[in-house]
């Protein structure tokens, strides 16, 4: 028998095992409905009932080939269609934006996966003109930083995570009948502790939008803490850019970003929300974990 075969189909199998599994779709955006031209626009990975998208950063080649009104537009368009989707995989919202679902994939990690998956199904995510060796700003939208912390949650936590983010689909419902109920898009509602929270990233490169999407969080934070209970703790945790980022940005941009900041930072102080700050995405999972007092809840009732 050969020994030396066998051992290689074995450590073929357990490599396999090891990797990761999740189905994916292809993401196509129709810019005009009387042309009916599909873009392929992104990439859709569904782990564990987890979504992680990855969509077209570098519009060169979609300039290039469709001009700037088109580049334009679309970008735009997949602000819309990014936030829908992690809350709507399975479905679209408009007949211009397609969701083809194509099947199973495995990989070592959900990044490597969605690059890969966005070079060979989406051609026009190329860069174009572009010094490959030049160092470019990595932006961490809010969504992405939104799905690792789950999916880092969840691989620590298991399925005690469905117990630190909010249950209804699309966020936390909020209202009275007086003016009727309104679902608000927070990430993190852990009932049992009377705990309410959401997670916002400052990790991108212009401070106008991280305004924008500080204004965004504030408006519905303050709504949610209007229309429950009195004692919930609110808590709002931020990505910052690390040092790389950093060092990327001009030192008007940096210190217009660190006023944008400190303005919110006081305006949620002022309605009763604390702000935790941190540039590492596994620091801030921790945070969350941490102060759920979920685990130290399990910990406690296992002892019993």
């Amino acid at each position: 028998m050969n020994f030396k075969n066998f051992e290689n189909k074995f450590k073929r199998k357990a490599e396999t095992a090891n990797l990761l599994q999740a189905s994916w779709s292809q993401v196509r955006f129709i810019p005009d409905l009387i042309t009916n031209e599909q873009l392929a626009i992104g990439v859709l990975i569904n782990h564990d009932g987890i979504v992680h998208t990855k969509f077209i950063e570098d519009f060169g080649r979609v300039e290039c080939a469709y001009g700037s009104e088109i580049a334009n537009y679309t970008k735009n368009c997949i602000e819309l269609f990014e936030d829908f989707l992690h809350q709507n995989f399975d479905d679209s919202f408009s007949s211009q934006l397609v969701l083809d679902k194509r099947g199973l994939v495995q990989g070592n990690s959900i990044d490597s996966l969605l690059s890969e998956l966005l070079e060979r199904a989406v051609p026009l995510s190329l860069p174009h003109n572009q010094a490959k060796n030049k160092k470019q700003f990595h932006t961490v939208k809010t969504v992405k930083f939104h799905s690792d912390v789950k999916t880092y949650v969840k691989n620590k936590m298991g399925d005690l995570y469905k117990e630190i983010f909010a249950e209804e689909k699309g966020g936390l419902l909020v209202g009275d009948d007086s003016i009727g109920f309104k679902t608000l898009p927070i990430a993190i509602n852990i009932k049992k502790n009377h705990k309410i929270g959401d997670l916002i990233s400052s990790v991108y490169a212009t401070p106008e939008k991280v305004e924008i999407n500080c204004l965004k969080t504030l408006s519905n934070l303050q709504s949610a803490k209007k229309y429950t209970d009195l004692n919930s703790d609110f808590r709002l945790f931020m990505l910052l850019p690390d040092q790389d980022n950093l060092d990327l940005m001009t030192q008007a941009d940096k210190k217009k970003h660190k006023e944008i900041i400190s303005d919110f930072k006081w305006s949620l102080g002022s309605v009763g929300i604390d702000l935790i700050e941190s540039s590492s995405i596994d620091s801030v999972s921790e945070k969350i974990i941490d102060w759920s007092g979920i685990d130290k809840d399990r910990i406690f009732e296992e002892t019993i």
